[in-house]
């Protein structure tokens, strides 16, 4: 309530915790990566490391969006 409120008088401290703190507006995206993980790890690549899951995640979702892919995050 405060935040709602507050927001006119204190722009800055009513816009931190969405800087500090973000979260999903739904499920949705949440539910997507982890079908997108399944999809990965699939049968056939039941004995891959997390780590590559977690750059084929990164790369299948650089390419989805069609963005540069940051080398800082692999």
């Amino acid at each position: 309530v405060w935040w709602k409120e507050g927001a006119f008088q204190w722009p800055r401290l009513a816009a931190a915790p969405r800087d500090l703190l973000p979260f999903s507006a739904s499920e949705v995206d949440v539910e997507r990566l982890f079908s997108g993980c399944r999809d990965e790890y699939g049968i056939r690549r039941y004995s891959l490391k997390s780590e590559t899951v977690r750059v084929l995640t990164l790369l299948r979702g650089a390419y989805e969006s069609e963005d540069t892919v940051d080398t800082a995050l692999i």
